[in-house]
């Protein structure tokens, strides 16, 4: 079984791991997947490099059992473990740290096997990459080759039948749109009803993208109804975004299409998605001595998780290469632990239930290679997104290339898919959920939800959850 490779594609991937030509799997023309085989004496399992697909196992009494979900897994005496619950409620993922003591899971880009006769579990295989190295090109001659990057790695969208893209007001879904081969139909979820600024910015998008069919859904008091928040997937859920998805499957607004598309990633690529990556230009001194942290992906963490989790040296040296630049092992940091993992869950999470496939080539191996090594801009900026610290890093490679493919002189603002509390739909939901666990303060919108839904999950399968929570 393997997630988001049609059936007559398996080969490609199992042969490669049977002649122990590993590599191929992770290079190959497909950027998210999971999956496991059985050969001979071995299951081996094997997971995309990013860690977007989940997969998880258990082994006990001489078998292994694989699942895409917790809740198949699950057995009545099983523990939360609570570090493993901590990093699910402020960083969104239960993909990368185990939120069930006695369920495994695959590491991101690894093979593991599980040998039959002695019930060993194996690393077989870690994928490693290394940034292009692009400090003597010119900033034309690098756009030019991320136009070239963007649409080989759209190129590899090979996904049979109607393909919806979700696009946002900014121009990341927009650039996969542009690269795309076929005319594509699209959908837009409005974070603020119908007076959500991604509506008019939206909608001037698609008139330069030559989109068939677009709708809108909005959120609203629908998006927190008692069926909407209903969790069937197996899995708790990290992120409020997902509500939106499931919001339009079930008013079936994708049921026609085959495969999902969308553009989430660019942000992180570009170390520009939230202010904590900012974290990355403080000098030593300051990291060590005000801010109490040496490394600067710890403290990117910290941030993250507004102080809440101070030790974080386990995921990084699992997770982090460290022989990259700061702002590199920064991205790294967003790609693997807490943007790519929350940003895809809502995508992901709906495509298991639904058989769809997705696809995003920002997720492509050789993009994050050309991306990882490009240089990154840094402009003042006083938003309240860069908090205290009044920088922030550019996208200005990915503005080029939307003004030079749409021929438009207008790079649209970045429009934020954020589900505040300030709107009211939003905030009378979150009135329901804690404010603190273990006297620390649950601040953000998603985290809060986060916390939510792993209570539910908990209560719905009987596992006790040893963690303090209060309530406003």
């Amino acid at each position: 079984m393997i997630f988001n490779v049609p059936e007559n594609n398996w080969a490609s991937f199992i042969n490669p791991i049977i002649k122990k030509e590993f590599k191929q799997i992770f290079e190959s023309e497909v950027s998210i997947f999971s999956g496991f085989f059985e050969d001979n004496e071995k299951i081996y399992l094997f997971r995309d490099f990013l860690g977007v697909s989940t997969l998880f196992y258990r082994v006990g009494n001489g078998k292994l059992n694989i699942s895409y979900k917790l809740d198949d897994l699950l057995k009545s005496e099983d523990r939360i473990n609570l570090k493993g619950a901590l990093n699910f409620i402020y960083f969104g993922s239960c993909r990368f740290f185990p939120l069930i003591e006695e369920i495994k899971i695959c590491p991101p880009g690894s093979v593991i096997s599980f040998n039959k006769k002695n019930n060993q579990i194996k690393l077989e295989y870690k994928h490693k990459i290394a940034p292009d190295l692009l400090k003597n090109y010119k900033f034309d001659e690098i756009v030019d080759m991320y136009d070239e990057k963007l649409s080989s790695a759209s190129k590899k969208n090979k996904y049979k039948g109607k393909k919806a893209i979700f696009m946002g007001g900014g121009i990341d879904a927009g650039c996969v749109a542009i690269k795309s081969d076929e005319k594509l139909d699209a959908k837009t979820a409005l974070p603020w009803g119908s007076k959500s600024s991604e509506k008019l910015s939206s909608s001037e998008n698609i008139k330069l993208l030559g989109i068939n069919e677009h709708k809108f859904i909005e959120v609203n008091s629908n998006t927190f109804s008692k069926e909407n928040l209903i969790n069937d997937f197996g899995v708790p859920l990290g992120s409020m975004n997902y509500l939106v998805i499931n919001q339009i499957i079930k008013k079936n607004l994708v049921r026609e299409y085959s495969t999902l598309m969308f553009g989430q990633g660019a942000d992180t690529l570009f170390c520009s998605a939230g202010s904590q990556s900012t974290a990355a230009l403080l000098p030593w001194p300051i990291r060590k001595f005000y801010m109490k942290e040496d490394d600067p992906v710890g403290l990117f963490l910290k941030m993250t998780s507004g102080g809440s989790l101070s030790e974080n040296d386990e995921i990084i040296n699992d997770l982090i290469p460290k022989n990259l630049s700061k702002v590199q092992r920064i991205i790294f940091a967003g790609l693997k632990i807490t943007h790519t993992p929350v940003d895809s869950e809502y995508f992901v999470i709906p495509a298991f239930k639904n058989n769809k496939f997705i696809f995003n080539p920002y997720y492509d191996l050789d993009l994050i290679k050309f991306l990882l090594g490009t240089k990154k801009k840094i402009i003042l900026d006083y938003s309240k997104r860069t908090r205290k610290f009044p920088f922030k890093f550019d996208k200005d490679i990915q503005k080029s290339l939307w003004v030079n493919n749409t021929n438009s002189k207008i790079s649209p603002q970045k429009k934020n898919f954020y589900l505040s509390s300030k709107y009211a739909p939003i905030k009378n939901f979150l009135s329901s959920t804690p404010s603190k666990v273990n006297q620390y303060e649950i601040i953000n919108e998603n985290q809060k939800f986060a916390a939510h839904s792993l209570i539910n999950f908990c209560q719905m399968h009987d596992l006790k959850l040893e963690l303090n929570f209060q309530f406003n």
